[in-house]
């Protein structure tokens, strides 16, 4: 893109206008946790988990305390992670790991469920050897399970959806961040001024790469920027309201590309319509198009999509329960993961 272009662009984007932002809740649900064990245990692909009698529901999990000398969080601790990585919580080379978190989360869990009951005169929680075990409630027709060529899909309400976001100067991403209660992504010269969002905080740092010509280009945009971007997740869905002056385009799953408008809560993720899609490529291989989990924003310029070097500022939303899940149906079947790489 020539200077002459870039400069249009920009004068383009930028305006005056000013908005307030109405607080918005977020409403969360959990995903079932009993039908995902099950199938965890059936796998035969987790350490430490085993059914004692799978027809009565009777089963065995691995409870070695992290304090051992020869903890292994990935024999010891493996159910607990996965359960981690499942709902959203931990995300591999993004959080730091922590199991004694994992352990309590997934405790917590099986006790506040009320499809099971912990043995404690069948378990044992001492020794070198420590085990609990759990009796689950038989598999109900109203878990609305979804069966995909051997892969269950569980419904849209009973999911747990984080989203994770990846700011990019250029083609350079700075930071990644996955914030638990929403996200304002602000300008490095952040000015409150009385403006107030729910959300978390987040800062662009300051560019100081390139020439004058493209410090003063970030400046500009940095400027307009004043009141930010607040991102969240509301029933599964990835959403974008736009507070500041600068424009911002978005490119959603799909190739769709709109404009965000001012002060409008902009849905830019479906997880309904990804489910829907995701069970279609399911049955049907690679013959159906693979669904996309990202979406990309493009901050002052109107071309959004992946990252390159002639971006000023891309922001790309990656939904991680719906990476999880379309990794898991890739994973199920062979051909198909090697295939998409």
């Amino acid at each position: 893109m020539d200077q002459h272009r870039l400069r249009q662009e920009m004068a383009n984007a930028l305006h005056e206008e000013d908005v307030s932002l109405s607080p918005q809740e977020r409403p969360r649900t959990r995903q079932k946790l009993i039908p995902w064990l099950r199938e965890r245990v059936n796998s035969g692909q987790v350490p430490g988990v085993g059914w004692v009698d799978e027809p009565r529901g009777i089963v065995r999990i691995q409870w070695t305390r992290k304090s051992q000398h020869d903890y292994d969080v990935d024999q010891d601790g493996a159910i607990f992670k996965e359960w981690a990585v499942h709902t959203g919580r931990y995300t591999e080379g993004v959080d730091t790991p922590d199991p004694s978190r994992w352990k309590t989360n997934f405790r917590c869990a099986m006790n506040k469920s009320t499809e099971a009951d912990y043995l404690r005169d069948q378990s044992q929680e001492q020794g070198d050897s420590p085990y609990r075990v759990y009796r689950l409630s038989p598999p109900s027709t109203d878990d609305a399970y979804q069966l995909m060529n051997g892969h269950r899909l569980s419904p849209v309400l009973d999911e747990d959806c984080e989203l994770l976001i990846e700011p990019h100067y250029g083609s350079d991403m700075l930071f990644r961040t996955k914030p638990s209660h929403g996200c304002l992504l602000h300008p490095p010269d952040f000015q409150r001024n009385g403006f107030h969002v729910p959300a978390e905080l987040v800062a662009l740092p300051q560019y100081t790469g390139g020439n004058p010509h493209k410090r003063e280009q970030y400046s500009r945009v940095f400027n307009h920027l004043d009141k930010g971007i607040v991102f969240r997740v509301l029933n599964n869905d990835l959403y974008v309201t736009r507070h500041c002056r600068v424009r911002v385009f978005c490119r959603m799953a799909g190739g769709k590309v709109v404009k965000l408008k001012k002060g409008a809560k902009t849905k830019v993720f479906d997880y309904g319509t990804f489910l829907a899609a995701l069970q279609d490529y399911a049955r049907t291989g690679v013959t159906h198009q693979r669904p996309e989990t990202q979406v990309y924003l493009n901050i002052g310029q109107s071309d959004p999509g992946p990252p390159n070097s002639q971006a000023l500022i891309t922001v790309v939303l990656r939904h991680v329960t719906a990476e999880q899940r379309l990794r898991t149906v890739d994973e199920s079947q062979p051909n198909m993961a090697k295939m998409c790489g």
